[in-house]
């Protein structure tokens, strides 16, 4: 990689409710048993494109939920196609959720695109003792390749 650029994308209305069609109505992971303060929905993110000889060759994008105790902050890493490349969890402060961050657990969301759930107890297995740790990752993930989708794809 050259470089990497930021972009900035606003959601406008019919977009929002698009995304929040394909989120089963939510911006925000909402668990009722988290302890973790709110995270507001953003009406902008900001895209990363990798730009390798002038050209994109790949996008991330850096999204937060709500955990069980805390926000947890991820980096989501997409092909031009929107499936996920790679992915990292940047901060968290789960006390029981904290294999979520290990690579055992994030592999399986590689090679996820637009098509497959994204859900703990469909294609993606939990970690034990760690459920809305589990959950929040896997709407994060989820996420970021709707935003993808919605916002590069679908244009």
């Amino acid at each position: 990689m050259d470089k990497i650029i930021e972009e900035k994308q606003a959601i406008a209305p019919a977009e929002e409710a698009r995304i929040k069609d394909r989120l089963d109505g939510e911006l925000v992971f909402h668990s009722k048993d988290s302890k973790s303060k709110e995270v507001e929905a953003k009406k902008e993110y900001t895209f990363y494109f990798g730009m390798k000889s002038g050209k994109k060759v790949g996008a991330a994008v850096i999204e937060e939920e709500p955990g069980k105790w805390g926000p947890v902050k991820f980096i989501i890493g997409l092909d031009l196609n929107g499936k996920v490349k790679d992915l990292a969890v940047m901060s968290y402060s789960e006390k029981r959720g904290r294999p979520i961050a290990m690579r055992s657990f994030l592999s399986q969301f590689i090679g996820k695109g637009s098509s497959d759930p994204i859900a703990v107890r469909k294609d993606i297995r939990g970690v034990t003792g760690a459920t809305i740790s589990s959950q929040c990752s896997a709407f994060a993930v989820k996420k970021a390749i709707v935003l993808y989708d919605e916002l590069y794809l679908k244009k």
